[in-house]
């Protein structure tokens, strides 16, 4: 089910992600740049991923070496074959992990909401609520 409800993730998402230039990205380098790391985000992400399964971390990275292979060099962005399995992989990270180790890293990292909300804002509206709804049930997926 979390495979599934990632790869429609993944399919509503791609077009959002292919017009971003992730060489240059204005909300996540503002985002970087703007928001002091704090030892207790940095420990949740740490320790969400050492709960992680370790075969599945081993399966998401090599999902991220498959999707550089055909990243368009002016842009850094994957095919639509490599987002998805990409977004796939990272969704089976996230339900490897004890709900609890995840929520920590979204209740300590400094602004992660803020983020979510600035990309949003600059989509159009309607490839934003498609993908948004998509998020929705891939963490729900993900909560089973």
């Amino acid at each position: 089910p979390v495979g599934a409800a990632a790869k429609g993730l993944a399919d509503a998402a791609y077009p959002l992600a292919k017009s971003i230039n992730w060489a240059d990205s204005g909300v996540l380098d503002t985002y970087v740049a703007k928001t002091p790391a704090n030892k207790e985000g940095i420990l949740a992400l740490l320790n969400a991923g050492l709960a992680m399964d370790p075969k599945v971390v081993q399966g998401a990275v090599r999902a991220h070496l498959d999707a550089m292979s055909d990243v368009d060099g002016g842009s850094l962005m994957t095919s639509a074959k490599g987002f998805e399995e990409v977004t796939i992989a990272t969704a089976k990270l996230i339900a490897s992990a004890p709900p609890a180790a995840i929520k920590k890293v979204f209740d300590t990292v400094p602004q992660v909401q803020t983020l979510n909300g600035n990309w949003f804002a600059e989509m159009p509206v309607a490839d934003a609520l498609k993908s948004y709804q998509a998020f929705l049930e891939t963490a729900a997926a993900v909560k089973r």
